[in-house]
């Protein structure tokens, strides 16, 4: 994997978008002071392959910038020249975006699992190897030499992608495991191919040949079995005709109606026509009778007036009579209401009079009481004053009050303002006492005159409803009385005639609803008689509906059915016989082919072809199974013999043989160049070796080649053993042609001395190559000085990363 370019934003302290070129590089240096975002770079291309980062692998939303709600970041990449493009955007809240896009042919997958497992298959690494051979990040660049040889081999297994002769081992495992499963298929399939299909086949092929000759005999004599049944059947029809001709006569004459009861109907009828025109005249009389009396006594109401109009006029007269009355008390009571307003009229003056006389008084009163008190202000001037304060009038302070008592003229001049104020209140509640009854009496004067005014008018409008009634009578209420006796005698008869007219109705009623039921019942037998000749498939005769002739229409339909019927009888008597000669040959035919009683030739026919076809189909069975047979120990033969050669491939294949070679040949090897390098930069003092667990241990040859576990190193000997580790992977990983185009080592410098610097830079320079990217990120100014091609990082005075310089090439 060769780096071409990372764009990123909202990512750590980079908030506004950064922008880096890789191509062309080989060795850079990533520098600038703490705090000003070199490890973000790092971290951006971990996250972009991996979604995840050596810092963040869980709490990812903590790569997001401070100042913002989304981090974006793009990797650009090249593997065997396709170039590649892996897009994430991580978001506080919301889904984010993951996508890896093949530049070279613009195919696209999405998904943060999918892009991740597709990188891994690109890269042949998985974080933890990536994280531990290509990008050696702050805090971490001792890991692969500080790693368990398990975990040392699982990434080693990555790196060199021996993981792919695992994949085989499975594979050669799966297909062992399938052709054990096929075994058993044929071995179940064999099982199923029963062990006597030989006999089985000899067996159907006999059953065959002797079902087949069966139905060669069977199917010449179906025709003549044909002819038979067909004679029988038209003999059956023939014989179930005559039985439904019987049977259909003999229903008919059942139905018939009885010719005695049918001569009954046609006499009553004719009687029963002179009852009902008598009953027809007598309510006729009855109507006419009722007819002149209604006629009289509507002459006699338009003469005296009606019932209802007598009974409204004696309530007129009644009416009349009150009002006048209540006209009389009415005006008595106007006169007595107007003599008590003139008394009301001189109470009202009078009292008026009495208020302004005591308005003077109390005027007068007060009038005296202002003059005294000016008289005597001195005495007022006393109340006010107390000593130790100023006099009000000659602002002197007062020493003591002097005595004095009230002056005599001023308290009866008091007494008489009271008494003149009492005086004055009684005056004007008197006189508006007054005033009310005044009021009173002249809304009750004006009741009483709207009151006469309607009574006066009632009495005229029931005046004028009598006069519009009687005229002028002079006694309106016996004239009203005598009327009323008149005009209720003539009601009554006329209420008399329309009872009598509506018993004779009712009869007359009842004797049309018998005539209708008697023509309905002659109507009925009628029909009748008409629908029996049609179905005896006989022309029904003229049958007037006034005559009586229906007896005999009867009795000549009942005399031709009883002929029918004895003529049906004799034939169906003949064909009994013929019946039993064609019944005696078919069975004659049949007991010759031997059938089953009560089964058709063309039935066993059939029977016989499908046995013979089953036979058939067996037979054909029994010679595939036979075959199949001898295929399936052919085929168990061959499976057999690639299930052995699966079985001892998937053995070769275990990591304790095939790949435990290859690996510790890469170890090895690994150990070798590492070791070298140790020593270089370690002025010729140490050394890498394995012990008797495969565990790293450096040995001290300063100290007569003591060896200790690498985890006693210093910090800077850690980082220089770290370093060769990883100088030598890139060496190992170029000759064995691996994918490893890139290196970046996070800080670590600033342990070493001068001359540990300069040694662990001769190393890295060693393994610089054209199309290989080596990043070293540190703040040590040495570095600035060794390295030519640099990425220059500033942090503003807003605490966010900028490029200052080296962004591109």
């Amino acid at each position: 994997m060769r780096p071409l370019s990372l764009t990123m934003s909202g990512f750590r302290s980079h908030m506004e978008t950064t922008e880096l070129s890789f191509e062309g590089r080989t060795l850079t240096a990533i520098v600038g002071p703490t705090g000003s975002g070199k490890s973000s770079i790092l971290e951006a291309i971990s996250y972009a392959l991996y979604a995840k980062t050596p810092r963040e692998q869980r709490a990812l939303k903590r790569l997001i910038c401070s100042r913002c709600d989304v981090a974006r970041v793009e990797f650009r990449f090249l593997i065997d020249d396709r170039e590649y493009l892996v897009t994430r955007v991580l978001r506080r809240s919301g889904t984010g975006q993951h996508i890896i896009e093949d530049l070279s042919s613009g195919d696209k997958l999405s998904g943060e699992a999918i892009v991740s497992n597709r990188v891994i298959e690109l890269l042949g690494l998985g974080f933890d190897a990536f994280s531990s051979s290509v990008l050696l990040a702050q805090g971490q660049f001792a890991k692969f030499l500080q790693a368990t040889p398990k975990d040392r081999g699982v990434i080693l297994k990555g790196i060199f992608r021996l993981d792919q002769i695992d994949e085989l081992q499975k594979a050669a495992k799966a297909r062992r495991d399938a052709l054990e499963d096929d075994l058993k298929l044929i071995e179940g399939e064999r099982n199923a191919i029963p062990t006597d299909v030989a006999e089985r086949l000899k067996r159907a092929r006999a059953e065959e040949k002797d079902a087949s000759t069966r139905a060669a005999a069977l199917e010449k004599a179906i025709p003549r079995e044909k002819t038979l049944l067909k004679d029988l059947s038209d003999i059956e029809r023939k014989r179930g005709e005559l039985d439904l001709s019987i049977e259909r006569a003999t229903k008919i004459i059942t139905r018939l109606p009885d010719d005695a009861e049918l001569h009954d109907l046609g006499v009553e009828r004719e009687e029963f026509k002179s009852v009902q025109e008598a009953a027809t005249k007598a309510w006729r009389t009855a109507a006419d009778a009722h007819t002149a009396a209604l006629s009289k006594h509507t002459e006699l109401e338009d003469a005296l007036g009606t019932e209802v109009a007598l009974i409204e006029a004696r309530g007129h007269v009644r009416a009349r009579d009150q009002a006048a009355t209540k006209i009389e008390q009415s005006q008595k009571q106007r006169r007595e209401a107007a003599v008590a307003k003139e008394a009301a009229d001189a109470a009202v003056a009078l009292t008026q009079q009495q208020l302004s006389q005591a308005d003077e008084a109390l005027r007068v009163a007060r009038d005296n009481e202002t003059a005294l008190l000016r008289m005597h202000s001195a005495h007022e001037l006393r109340g006010t004053l107390a000593a130790g304060e100023p006099c009000p009038v000659c602002e002197q302070i007062v020493t003591a009050v002097p005595e004095g008592r009230v002056p005599a003229e001023l308290g009866e001049i008091a007494t008489r303002v009271k008494q003149a104020v009492a005086a004055q209140v009684s005056a004007s509640a008197a006189e508006r006492a007054a005033a009310f009854e005044l009021e009173r009496l002249k809304a009750a004067l004006e009741t009483s005159s709207a009151a006469l005014a309607a009574l006066e008018s009632e009495l005229h409008r029931s005046q004028q409803e009598l006069v519009g009634v009687l005229g002028d009578a002079s006694a309106p209420l016996a004239e009203l009385e005598a009327r009323l006796v008149r005009v209720r005698e003539s009601a009554a008869l006329v209420a008399a005639t329309r009872d009598a007219a509506t018993t004779e109705q009712e009869r007359v009623d009842k004797l049309r609803q018998a005539a209708a039921a008697l023509d309905k019942r002659h109507l009925d037998a009628r029909t009748r008689l008409i629908e029996l000749f049609g179905q005896a498939d006989m022309p029904a005769p003229e049958m007037d509906p006034a005559a009586g002739l229906l007896g005999e229409h009867a009795a000549t339909l009942r005399a031709e059915l009883t002929r029918r019927t004895d003529e049906a009888r004799v034939a169906a008597e003949a064909l009994e016989t013929d019946l039993a000669g064609t019944t005696q040959q078919l069975e004659q035919l049949r007991a010759e082919l031997e059938l089953p009683s009560g089964a058709t030739i063309e039935s066993v026919f059939a029977d016989a072809r499908s046995t013979a076809e089953v036979a058939r189909n067996e037979a054909a069975t029994a010679e595939k199974q036979l075959a199949r047979s001898k295929e399936l120990k052919k085929e168990e033969q061959e499976v057999k013999a690639r299930r052995g050669l699966f079985k001892v491939l998937t053995t070769d294949l275990t990591a304790q043989q095939f790949i435990a070679f290859l690996l510790e040949e890469r170890t090895r090897l690994l150990l070798e160049l590492g070791s070298e390098r140790l020593h270089t930069m370690t002025g010729n003092r140490y050394r890498l070796e394995l012990d008797e667990k495969n565990d790293l241990e450096v040995v001290d040859e300063l100290d007569a080649d003591k060896r200790r576990s690498v985890d006693t190193l210093s910090g800077g000997e850690t980082f220089l053993a770290s370093l060769a580790l990883a100088i030598a992977l890139a060496e190992v990983v170029t000759r064995a042609g691996g994918r490893l185009q890139c290196f970046f080592l996070d800080e670590g410098f600033g342990s070493l001395d001068p001359e540990s610097f300069d040694l662990a830079m001769d190393g890295i320079e060693r393994i610089v190559a054209e199309g290989r990217l080596i990043g070293l990120v540190s703040h040590v100014p040495a570095l600035r000085d060794r390295v030519e091609d640099q990425i220059v990082l500033e942090k503003g005075e807003d605490g966010m990363s900028r490029i200052a310089a080296g962004g591109s090439r």
